[in-house]
């Protein structure tokens, strides 16, 4: 159980940025998923919208991230567009002056441009649709193991 996003396993940095946007305690959710995700469990959640879904899922993804290692790390693949950019927004407020990228893969954005993207720097982190992660994949620019 965790009551303060200061006394977890990840870096003080993040802690710093939660704090700035003003988040001190985990909300139930958070509360409930952030210790089995740390510890490797596999989750499925399930809540209200605005109760802190995406940070019970990516605090313990930034956790788990090698900075020294400037490779893909982790994939988050969501449903629409829309939440592609604002799961990438998370991860950024939330990982700001600590070294780690990451980049949204959506479908109707130029897979040029993000395959140029992709060659002069991968992503700790991508987050996309399933559609152009699959075409991503195809053409051999994101790999699946």
């Amino acid at each position: 159980m965790i009551n303060h996003f200061t006394e977890n396993e990840w870096p003080q940095a993040l802690a710093n940025n939660l704090a700035a946007q003003g988040i001190t305690s985990p909300t139930p959710i958070q509360e409930a998923a952030i210790p089995e995700a740390l510890n490797g469990k596999n989750l499925i959640l399930r809540s209200q919208t605005g109760s802190g879904k995406t940070l019970a899922y990516v605090l313990p993804i930034l956790a788990k991230i090698d900075l020294e290692k400037q490779v893909t790390q982790a994939l988050i693949i969501a449903p629409s567009q829309e939440l592609a950019v604002q799961i990438e927004a998370v991860v950024k407020e939330t990982s700001e002056q600590t070294g780690l990228s990451c980049m949204a893969f959506i479908g109707g954005a130029n897979i040029n441009r993000q395959v140029e993207k992709l060659k002069k720097k991968k992503p700790h982190i991508a987050v996309g649709t399933p559609g152009r992660i699959l075409e991503l994949v195809r053409i051999k620019k994101v790999e699946a193991k």
